[in-house]
């Protein structure tokens, strides 16, 4: 993330407390259930070092932490077996399996040859395979890479994707896969360079994952070429949420947020003190556990945006630096969220600016906050 403020702040109203600020060695085995859920996000340390970690709200300690070799990404989790991977962030090589019950990784996957890793992955509904999201670094080519997750996540190939660029990927109530196309080209003798602004084509692909077939490919009008699809959620009913990124001037005013249901895809105006506040960048997007509010962050503007999933209005922002990870709790409407500092909960009903206090900095948070679902 970027953007870090003059000053530091965290909320007096934390999720995991002083413990999302532990560095090194964590207490570990501490079961699922036991003390709310379980929160799990990549972390940072002064040394800079990499590692997962995992929290539960009503924990004084965290649960786990799990080196890392690199900065990881986001995370998915195994629908039948307590298995969670966590992907590096583009354009990395590497993601690590984990057992997030004791908290000890169990392998790393690696990329094939002349590939990397877009930082996202989802499972099949039985478990039986994990789709990851890829680039061929010679063309471009956007993939779905496909693994055997029943034994040893081998690569057995790849699906197209729609598009360059290819970001988030999750599976859709009928078995079809979504993804955020970003239309951003990235190689890795290049870091996170973005290779292809002129000609930039996201949208948002629905893939077969057993023909292969690109059934849609949903763009966005011409003149919104640079905004790029980034992170989705997606509600039972099939309906996602999309957070985006804006690749061209800064003064231009575009939309950062939208979903869609069929059709087209439907845009949210924003107000304009809410849309400056964005700073044409949404990290990470939720729906939270009703589905009638959308929280989109916003780490660059140092905020929290809500919106109406059902009408698409602003909800107002809560400012909270660095805000990032996203992730809904057991009550509609709120969310915890982390950034720099603290784990903490935001509430949609009360948008509130976060106080100035002393953060203590021997570990910061990375881009993306999970939860483990309950069937995992």
């Amino acid at each position: 993330m970027t953007g870090h403020p003059p000053r530091l702040y965290r909320r007096s109203v934390l999720i995991g407390g002083a413990t999302a600020l532990i560095p090194g060695a964590l207490a570990a085995g501490r079961r699922r259930g036991v003390e709310g859920p379980l929160f799990i996000g990549c972390q940072r340390s002064a040394a800079g070092g990499q590692s997962l970690v995992g929290f539960r709200s009503g924990a004084l300690r965290p649960s786990f932490a799990v080196p890392l070799p690199d900065r990881g990404h986001d995370c998915a989790f195994h629908p039948r077996r307590p298995h969670g991977v966590v992907f590096a962030r583009r354009a990395g090589t590497f993601a690590v399996v984990f057992d997030h019950q004791v908290g000890v990784a169990l392998h790393r996957l690696d990329v094939a040859a002349g590939t990397h890793f877009y930082g996202h992955g989802t499972f099949s509904a039985d478990g039986a395979v994990l789709f990851t999201t890829e680039q061929r670094i010679d063309s471009g080519e956007g993939l779905i890479g496909v693994r055997d997750a029943m034994t040893d996540y081998r690569l057995l190939g790849h699906l197209p994707a729609g598009g360059i660029g290819p970001h988030d990927v999750q599976r859709l109530p009928g078995g079809t896969l979504a993804v955020a196309v970003g239309g951003i080209r990235t190689h890795p003798d290049f870091g996170r360079a973005k290779l292809n602004l002129d000609t930039m084509r996201p949208c948002l692909g629905v893939v077969d994952p057993v023909s292969g077939i690109v059934l849609e490919r949903i763009g966005l009008p011409a003149r919104l070429h640079q905004v790029s699809i980034r992170h989705m959620d997606i509600a039972p009913d099939g309906r996602i949420a999309l957070g985006m990124q804006y690749q061209g001037g800064k003064r231009d005013a575009v939309p950062l947020i939208g979903d869609w249901h069929g059709g087209d895809i439907r845009l949210f105006p924003a107000p304009e003190p809410v849309r400056r506040r964005m700073r044409h960048y949404v990290g990470s997007i939720r729906f939270d556990a009703g589905h009638r509010v959308i929280a989109a962050s916003c780490p660059r503007g140092h905020a929290v945006t809500f919106w109406d999933a059902e009408t698409g209005a602003s909800l107002g922002l809560s400012r909270f630096p660095d805000a990032c990870g996203l992730a809904p709790t057991d009550r509609p409407g709120v969310f915890a969220a982390v950034g720099m500092g603290a784990p903490v909960e935001l509430d949609a009903a009360a948008p509130a600016v976060a106080p100035e206090s002393l953060a203590d900095l021997s570990a910061t948070w990375d881009n993306h906050l999970v939860v483990v679902p309950s069937t995992a």
